[in-house]
C-alpha cells in the first residue's frame, strides 16, 4: 500500500496541494493533569513508530503487536489528548495482496494493536488525519479515499473505537477537493482547518469550518498549502500551514519540500515563516510539522541529499518565531519519515 500513498503525494504535490495539531499529555497515576513529566514527539520511520523526548532523547520503537498479515502503513502517528493511545495507519495482505487499508489504535506503551476501522476492499484507503475531544470523549478524523473513483476523497468523524462514523459534509461548491490527509481540529477542538479545491485545476484555498462541515470560512485563498497547526501567541490564534516548492525522486521514492507560512485564522498577517538550516538542508513536506502543547515549540522535519545521494531525513525544533533551530534526529539509511504528535 505504500505505493498507493506515493501516487497520492506525487498526485496532491504536482496540483500544489498537501499539510492543525494535535497535542495530548501522558497519563500517569503521580499527575493529576495528566501531563507527562518529559514532552515527547511521536514520528514513523520504515514501518515502525517511534517516541523520543523532545530534546532528542530516548528515542525508541513502540512495540506493538499486530495481528498476522497486518503490516504498518505510511503516515504520522496520531496521539489522544490524554496521551494514553497512538493510532495509525495499516494494511492487511493475503499471499502478498492488499486486501483492505485500515486504521488502528494502540496503547503509547506498546502492546497489542486494537483495529478501529477496516476499509474491507484494496479499493478503499483509510487514513488518520487527528484526533480531538468532544464532550469529554475522543474522537477522530479520517479520509476516505476511493481508489477506483478517481481518488475522490471523503472526511469522517468517528469515535476512538471507530462506531459512530460520519461523514463531514463542507459546505462548498459542488465538485470541490478535500486535501485527503491534512484536515485538523482547533485547538478548543470547536473547529476543522482543512485546504480544498474548487476543481482540480485551480489552486487550493485554506478554510475552517464547525467540526459537522458547516460554517465554512475562507482563510487564505490561492495558497497551495496544507495546514498543518493551530496555536496562538497572546489573545490571537494562528496557522501555521506549509507550502509545496519542489519535488524530486531519490531512489524511486518522491520527496516533497516546501515552505512554512503563518497567517491570523481571520486571514490576516499571511507571513513566511523563517528558520535558518545548514547549506543544502530543506524543510520537508513528507511528514507535518507539529506544535508543542504550550505553543511555543514548532518540530518539522528535513532532507537533504548525501555523498552516495541517499536522503538524510532529519528532525528538527525551533522557537515558534523560527529562531533557535535545534537538530533532535537524523537519518540516512531510511526511506520514509512522517512526524507525528507532540504530547
Amino acid at each position: 500500500m505504500m505505493k498507493v500513498l506515493q501516487v497520492l503525494k506525487l498526485s496532491f504535490a504536482l496540483l500544489l496541494l498537501q499539510l492543525v495539531f494535535l497535542s495530548g499529555c501522558k497519563k500517569t497515576n503521580q499527575n493529576p493533569t495528566n501531563t507527562p513529566s518529559v514532552p515527547r514527539l511521536a514520528y514513523y520511520i520504515d514501518s515502525k513508530i517511534m517516541v523520543m523526548n523532545v530534546d532528542g532523547t530516548n528515542a525508541h520503537a513502540i512495540n506493538i503487536s499486530l495481528p498476522n498479515n497486518v503490516v504498518l502503513d505510511l503516515g504520522s502517528p496520531r496521539i489522544s489528548p490524554d496521551a494514553s493511545t497512538v493510532f495509525f495507519n495499516a494494511y492487511k495482505t493475503i499471499n502478498n495482496v492488499t486486501i483492505s487499508h485500515d486504521i488502528y489504535s494502540c496503547s503509547i506503551n506498546g502492546g497489542t494493536a486494537n483495529l478501529v476501522l477496516s476499509s474491507g476492499t484494496p479499493n478503499i484507503y483509510y487514513f488518520i488525519d487527528a484526533i480531538y475531544k468532544a464532550q469529554q470523549q475522543t474522537k477522530i478524523v479520517y479520509a476516505q479515499i476511493l481508489i477506483n473513483q478517481n481518488y475522490q476523497i471523503k472526511i469522517y468523524t468517528a469515535n476512538a473505537d471507530g462506531t459512530n462514523a460520519q461523514q463531514v459534509n463542507f459546505d462548498l461548491p459542488a465538485g470541490s477537493i478535500i486535501n485527503a490527509s491534512y484536515v485538523k481540529p482547533s485547538t478548543d477542538y470547536s473547529s476543522l482547518y482543512f485546504a480544498a479545491q474548487t476543481s482540480i485545476y485551480s489552486p487550493p484555498t485554506i478554510y475552517s469550518c464547525n467540526l459537522d462541515g458547516t460554517n465554512v470560512k475562507q482563510i487564505v485563498s490561492y495558497a497551495p498549502g496544507i495546514v498543518a497547526g493551530n496555536y496562538s501567541v497572546g489573545q490571537q490564534s494562528k496557522i501555521f500551514y506549509v507550502l509545496l516548492n519542489q519535488g524530486y525522486f531519490i531512489s524511486d521514492i518522491y520527496y516533497s519540500t516546501c515552505s512554512f507560512f503563518t497567517v491570523n485564522t481571520d486571514g490576516s498577517s499571511n507571513q513566511l515563516f523563517n528558520v535558518a538550516l545548514p547549506s543544502g538542508v530543506s524543510t520537508s513536506a513528507d511528514g507535518q510539522p507539529s506544535i508543542s502543547n504550550d505553543g511555543k515549540t514548532i518540530y518539522f522535519q528535513t532532507i537533504a541529499t548525501g555523498g552516495s545521494g541517499n536522503p538524510i531525513l532529519s528532525i528538527y525544533s525551533c522557537n515558534i518565531d523560527g529562531s533557535n533551530p535545534i537538530q533532535l534526529a537524523t537519518y540516512n539509511n531510511i526511506k520514509h519519515l512522517s512526524i507525528g504528535d507532540a504530547f
